[in-house]
């Protein structure tokens, strides 16, 4: 997967999260925010303490009446950044597929602007 996310494009962005580890109840969710993407993974930053599970579900808010919730394991944690993990998105769900086919055609459109 390292070679493949390095080959996606990556987009910048900001949205908040909730990350459910497959291991706990629906009580234990962790607040974060995607601070980057591309089709296969995201770059999320947790408030607290980075859980230490590799496996759950992320609840994302796109927009204010849009939601996206992704099925997610742990491709890797910031050496520089406790607080910064790397996700391989696992199962995406359609919300989560048109958004990131919007992020990359206004990356398509600004390109041939120039």
């Amino acid at each position: 997967l390292k070679n493949k996310e390095r080959a996606e494009p990556r987009f910048a962005i900001r949205c908040a999260a909730r990350f459910l580890p497959d291991e706990y109840e629906r009580h234990s969710y962790h607040a974060c925010k995607l601070i980057d993407c591309a089709e296969s993974s995201v770059r999320v930053h947790f408030r607290g303490v980075m859980p230490k599970h590799l496996k759950g579900t992320m609840f994302i808010v796109l927009g204010s009446d849009l939601r996206a919730r992704i099925m997610v394991s742990l491709i890797r944690r910031s050496p520089q950044d406790a607080h910064v993990a790397v996700f391989q998105v696992d199962t995406p769900d359609r919300n989560w597929r048109r958004f990131v086919k919007a992020l990359q055609k206004h990356a398509e459109a600004q390109a041939v602007r120039g």
